[in-house]
């Protein structure tokens, strides 16, 4: 009864919201659902992919206008089979819902545990049976036994599905992320000292060097300001990297999306292009290089056909951004207030800077450490 209850406010994922979108596409009216066999998109249609056999077995008809003429809804989940991105449901997102043995939740499950975690004092001991994560797993939570302990990268790390049991957890995709996590942007930091020294050292401007202690070194209360903002980063990059590896699964499963409602195409993303194949040429040619497999709907062969239809999962290297350093961000931040307002951004900087020592009451005094402040921008440095 709760599960019913709570069922309307539970978040629907990305792979949820996509498969609704592609029912509707093989439904009447849909972009796939096209039964004029004279249409200039019928190459696109489920009709022009499925056998009349198949058909037979879904719907009970063997003509699209026999299936159009007696619609029943139920049959677009037999359909959606032919839609063209389907192998990202069939590959991908039904392993994302799948659960997993290294701590029974989901990847997609451990992710909203992410969203939630932010008591760095209690992270050692989540117990998923509190009511704080009832929303998570409902009344399963009451055969729940283990209790996660997430307060060091490894933790985070051992703890993730996806990395471990999960599509991702390959040693290629394992190591990887591993590798990236504990050389946070090359700088020779994990992620947990390389935010600790962003807090300490981050606006500190200047030739002499700036003292600061890695993570395990900082006082209790300083580790709980900072732990929430590591979470957020290793699930941000977390995602980013999830994303990568799904158009990577797209790719292999013959149903990359890139070419879709987009007349900018980039066939090089994710290794489409397959410059292995072509410098086989003319051994596996055509299997080497997804570009040039026939069989793919954004190959140079089909992608013609493709370009005018919307995708319904997201390119990631198009809408996620390529760096988490936070002066990329702000700078676009910056960019789009000027661009808002016409206010210039070292003027807002400033401004910050004045109103930050005058709640500090050191407007009027000297002899301490402006680059303390966390408005002394670089900018002003400059």
């Amino acid at each position: 009864e709760y599960d019913i209850c709570m069922e309307p406010c539970v978040s629907k994922s990305l792979c949820d919201v996509a498969q609704g979108m592609m029912l509707s596409d093989v439904s009447p009216n849909g972009q796939y659902f096209i039964i004029d066999a004279n249409a200039s998109d019928y190459f696109t249609s489920v009709f022009n992919t499925i056998t009349p056999a198949n058909l037979l077995t879904i719907t009970g008809y063997t003509t699209a206008q026999q299936v159009a003429d007696n619609w029943l809804p139920e049959w677009a989940e037999g359909l959606m089979v032919y839609h063209p991105e389907y192998c990202y449901i069939s590959s991908w997102c039904d392993n994302l819902n799948e659960l997993h043995t290294v701590n029974s939740l989901s990847s997609n499950q451990y992710s909203q545990l992410l969203g939630y975690v932010g008591d760095y004092t209690t992270a050692n001991v989540i117990d998923l049976t509190s009511t704080d994560y009832l929303f998570l797993l409902g009344t399963d939570a009451a055969s729940y036994t283990a209790t996660l302990n997430l307060q060091s990268l490894s933790g985070l790390i051992s703890n993730d599905p996806f990395f471990n049991t999960g599509i991702g957890s390959t040693s290629v995709h394992n190591t990887a992320f591993d590798n990236k996590m504990n050389n946070y942007q090359n700088s020779g930091k994990n992620l947990f000292d390389f935010v600790a020294w962003n807090e300490q050292c981050g606006r500190w401007y200047g030739n002499d060097a700036c003292s600061h202690v890695p993570f395990s070194s900082l006082g209790s209360s300083e580790q709980a300001l900072i732990y929430p903002q590591i979470v957020a980063i290793y699930n941000t990059e977390r995602t980013n990297y999830m994303q990568t590896v799904m158009q990577e699964t797209a790719i292999t499963g013959i149903c990359y999306n890139g070419a879709f409602s987009n007349n900018n195409f980039n066939p090089f993303l994710y290794g489409f292009y397959g410059l292995s194949g072509i410098s086989n040429f003319p051994t596996n040619f055509f299997n080497g290089s997804g570009f040039f497999n026939v069989n793919q709907p954004s190959s140079i062969f089909q992608l013609s056909h493709y370009q005018n239809k919307q995708r319904r999962f997201p390119v990631a290297a198009e809408i996620y951004p390529t760096t988490t350093n936070q002066n990329d961000y702000v700078a676009e931040a910056q960019a789009g207030v000027y661009i808002e307002s016409g206010i210039c951004p070292l003027a807002t900087d400033l401004e910050m800077l004045l109103n930050e020592l005058a709640n500090e009451s050191k407007l009027a005094s000297s002899g301490f450490p402006i680059r303390s402040m966390h408005s002394y921008s670089s900018a002003i440095y400059e």
